[in-house]
Formats: structure tokens, C-alpha cells, sequence
């Protein structure tokens, strides 16, 4: 499918009536429910600090959601956010949507002086955002 040449990629924030799409995007996107499901439990919690969606022609498309992270070992490092899921719908993958997703994010939290985020993800993705491993 891929982008078409004369439309713009709009990065925004998720709105209530977005939920139905952003679960479907997420099913397709990792082909499986479980991220969908995640992402409805995180939503429906209340926990959820940011949540953006990358838009074609009026057609949601990609989607990133952050949500509050600490560590248990070191409960007095608070205030981080956790980068889980990201998701491009398949036939608009590895055209620079996620990445602007990725990229638009941070950029959000660090205004805010969000101290850290952290992901579980792709670990040769991740690193170009400027995430390190963190353990063994």
C-alpha cells in the first residue's frame, strides 16, 4: 500500500472516538490481539500520559502510547514513562511513520521534564532514538 506522494503524515493526540481504530491497528500491526487488549486495559485504567496517532488522509495509521514506569528495585527514581506499544498498520511500515511517532513523543515528554523513558522493544530499533540497554 505504502504512503501516497501527495499526502501529509499528521502526528496528533489520540481522542476517545480513535480507541476502536487504535485497537484494530495494534491487532493487524503485531498480527495478534494481545497488543490491542494492552492497549485497551492501559487505556481503560486511567494510566495512560500520552497517547498519539499518525494520521493519512483522515485514516489512522500508526500509534505510540506512554504510560508511567518505575523500577522496583529503586523506588525512588519516579516520574519516568514507558514507551509501550508503538504500531504502524503493515502496508505502511518502513516508510518513517513509526520513527515519527518515536521522535514526536519524546519530544512531548521532554517538555514536560519527563526524567526518563524506558521501552521493551526492537533492540536495534530503539537505540537510534538514543535508548540503551539497560541490563544484561
Amino acid at each position: 500500500m505504502g504512503v501516497p506522494l501527495n499526502s501529509a503524515i499528521k502526528i496528533r493526540a489520540e481522542k476517545s472516538d480513535d480507541h476502536d481504530a487504535v485497537k484494530d491497528l495494534n491487532d493487524r500491526a503485531f498480527n495478534q490481539s494481545q497488543e490491542g487488549i494492552i492497549v485497551g486495559k492501559i487505556t481503560n485504567s486511567g494510566a495512560i500520559i500520552l497517547s498519539l496517532v499518525a494520521e493519512i488522509d483522515k485514516k489512522i495509521v500508526g500509534h505510540i502510547l506512554f504510560s508511567p514506569a518505575q523500577f522496583e528495585e529503586f523506588p525512588g527514581i519516579t516520574g519516568g514513562m514507558g514507551l509501550a506499544p508503538m504500531a504502524v498498520l503493515p502496508g505502511y511500515q518502513k516508510q518513517g511513520i513509526g520513527k515519527m511517532l518515536v521522535k514526536e513523543g519524546i519530544s512531548i515528554l521532554r517538555k514536560q521534564n519527563v526524567p526518563f523513558i524506558i521501552v521493551l522493544g526492537h533492540e536495534h530499533y530503539y537505540p537510534k532514538f538514543g535508548f540503551e540497554k539497560a541490563s544484561g
